[in-house]
C-alpha cells in the first residue's frame, strides 16, 4: 500500500511540471492578437512613396508619429525640422479585418473630421505595417502634411 502512494506521489510532480509548462504561454504571442488589437500603441513613419517611387521625408521631418489607443481614438504628431510646421491632429478609427482596410477620420481644426481610407498589411511579426493610399486619398496626406505627393502612397509604419 505504501508502494502505491509513494508512485502516486512521484507521478504528480510530473503531471504538475507538465501543466505548468504548458500552461506558461508567452503574452507577448501576437497572433492571438486581432488587427484592431494590433494597431494599438506608437507607430512611427520608416518611408514614404509614390507613383514616383521613395520620396525622402528626411528634409522637412524629424518624424511623424501616430498613436493608436484601444478606445478607438489616437493622434497624429508632425516633429518638422522647422519648429514652427509642427502639428498634431486627433482622430478615431475603425478597422475592417475582412477587407484590411483601416479608416481614420480626422479632426482638422476650423474644417471638421474628414475620413481617411487607408488599406493595409501587418507584418508576420506585428511591428510593421504598410499602409496603401489611393490618388483621391493622397491628396488629404499632402494637405496634413505639407508634401508633394503623387498618385497613390505606400506608407510604411514601424512600431515604436
Amino acid at each position: 500500500m505504501n508502494y502505491r502512494i509513494r508512485k502516486y506521489f512521484l507521478i504528480l510532480p510530473a503531471f504538475a511540471l507538465l501543466f505548468g509548462v504548458t500552461a506558461c504561454d508567452s503574452d507577448d504571442n501576437d497572433e492571438d492578437l486581432s488587427d484592431s488589437e494590433a494597431f494599438v500603441g506608437n507607430w512611427t513613419v520608416a518611408s514614404v512613396s509614390d507613383t514616383n517611387g521613395a520620396a525622402d521625408l528626411s528634409s522637412d521631418f524629424n518624424s511623424i508619429v501616430a498613436r493608436f489607443n484601444a478606445s478607438g481614438d489616437g493622434s497624429i504628431t508632425v516633429d518638422a525640422i522647422d519648429d514652427t510646421n509642427d502639428a498634431a491632429v486627433d482622430f478615431t478609427y475603425s478597422v475592417n479585418e475582412t477587407a484590411n482596410t483601416i479608416v481614420l477620420n480626422i479632426s482638422i481644426p476650423g474644417v471638421g473630421t474628414i475620413p481617411l481610407s487607408m488599406g493595409y498589411s501587418i507584418s508576420s511579426d506585428g511591428d510593421t505595417v504598410t499602409f496603401t493610399i489611393n490618388q483621391q486619398n493622397a491628396v488629404l496626406i499632402n494637405s496634413l502634411f505639407g508634401t508633394a505627393l503623387e498618385g497613390a502612397v505606400t506608407m510604411t509604419v514601424v512600431r515604436s
